[in-house]
């Protein structure tokens, strides 16, 4: 019952309503943002940013300073009730600057995720995919197929080839467990 999600999740086909590769997240999030110098050298800067929205491939921070589009940067943060932290490098790709203050209107920078420290690619991975597996799994757990495998090994080997076998069969695996 699902599409084609590879290990690095896959995400909606970009649609007149919904133009995005990868689906957000409106965090607002406490980020640890780190200018590094060339290799080897000092930290140039260290600034605590809230974000706006984070996705797989990268996050908006919002900020009333600027640096220049293609700074390497580094971010650190943690997703609510999660006690690993995510830890990114990444380039600074986008600046949005508000000409006025106002509501709905933002001012910040983009930066695209470009590598991932250690398991930092799937805690934020479970942001997006958690619910959606929970749901599949719930469903699937339901069925009477389960019952009839006796390790807890052959139940998981069980589930993951049925999500694997899911996402052969469906479109949109984003909108059929959302």
């Amino acid at each position: 019952m699902a599409t084609n999600l590879p290990l690095k999740p896959s995400a909606p086909k970009p649609t007149v309503k919904n133009s995005r590769r990868y689906p957000r997240s409106d965090l607002r999030l406490k980020t640890k943002i780190l200018v590094t110098g060339a290799k080897g050298q000092k930290r140039t800067l260290e600034a605590i940013l809230e974000t706006r929205d984070v996705s797989m491939t990268g996050v908006f921070f919002e900020s009333t300073f600027f640096m220049r589009i293609g700074t390497k940067v580094q971010v650190q943060f943690s997703l609510p009730g999660e006690k690993r932290q995510i830890i990114a490098d990444g380039e600074i790709v986008r600046e949005e600057r508000a000409a006025t203050a106002g509501k709905g209107v933002r001012s910040g920078f983009a930066v695209h995720f470009t590598d991932f420290v250690a398991d930092s690619a799937v805690v934020l991975a479970s942001l997006f995919l958690a619910p959606r597996v929970k749901r599949f799994v719930e469903s699937y757990l339901k069925s009477r197929r389960e019952q009839d495998l006796r390790t807890e090994t052959d139940r998981l080997i069980d589930v993951v080839v049925g999500w694997e076998l899911a996402k052969t069969q469906h479109d949109d695996l984003w909108e059929m467990f959302r």
